[in-house]
This record gives C-alpha cells, structure tokens and sequence, in this order.
C-alpha cells in the first residue's frame, strides 16, 4: 500500500466525500489497483464487522460485576501479608520463636556459668590481686618461684 493511502485511509473510508485528500487518495486508487485491492478489501471486512455488531447495547446479567470480582478474589495469590495473619502460620511462628528464645537463653546461661567459675590460665593467674602471693624482700627467690609456676603449669 502506497504512502497516500496509507496516511489518510481512515479518513477516506470514514467520509467518501470530495474532500481535498479523499480526492487525492480516489485518483490514486482509480490508477493503482494493487491499492483498490486492499481498500475494496478493507470495506468488505468492515461490513462483516458491522453485521456482527447486534441491534442494541447488551447490558450484562444482575450480580455479574459482583460474580467476576468474586472470582478474581478467589483465584488472586495469597501475599506474605496475608500469610503472616493466617492463624495456623502464626501459632506456628510463635511457637519457632519461643524455641529460639529458649534455645538462646540456655546457651547464654550456660556460657555465664562458664565464666563464673575460676579460671586456670596463667594469664588469670597473674592477674588476680586478691590471690596474689605476698612478695618477700629477697627478689632473687621471687624469680625462682615465679620460673617454678610457669614450668609446673599444666592445662
């Protein structure tokens, strides 16, 4: 289809009249009859359409609007909204939750009572003021007591 008819063929098809471009767009369908093909087509087509149309505006059944949202409703995916407030789903997010809260208590007062108990590490050894030994005038058996402690120490 040619430029011409293209660009103003509703416009043609619309009103037949002796318009300035439905006058340019007939001479072009009196000379190209690969173009009178396709509009004589187009015609046709559009009468079948028209006697398909029915006589007068068809309004739907009572309830159908409500019917339709009903069904949509229905079929529509379930949000994670929505199944964070299904009551099966929450009892069983609680529950989950009150495990992990009682498995981490008992962890953490475990390793409290772990930490309470003294300790045998040199380092905890030598750091404890209250249970430091009380050192005499002589520093050279100091050295020796100390030497003595560490080569005894065992884990």
């Amino acid at each position: 289809m040619h430029e011409i008819v293209r660009d103003h063929l509703e416009e043609f098809l619309r009103d037949k009249k002796a318009s300035g471009r439905s006058a340019k767009v007939r001479a072009h369908l009196e000379a190209c009859a690969g173009c009178r093909e396709m509009v004589t087509r187009m015609e046709e087509t559009s009468r079948l359409l028209e006697v398909l149309r029915p006589p007068e505006d068809v309004e739907p059944a009572p309830g159908f609007y409500a019917r339709v949202l009903a069904k949509i409703e229905t079929e529509r995916k379930p949000s994670v909204l929505n199944l964070l407030l299904d009551p099966v789903f929450g009892k069983r997010l609680v529950f989950a939750s009150l495990a992990l809260v009682v498995l981490m208590s008992t962890y953490l007062v475990s390793t409290e009572s772990l930490a309470m108990e003294p300790s045998s590490a040199p380092e905890v050894i030598l750091a404890e003021q209250d249970r430091a030994p009380a050192l005499s005038s002589d520093t050279d058996h100091d050295r020796d007591v100390i030497l003595v402690n560490l080569a005894t120490y065992k884990d």
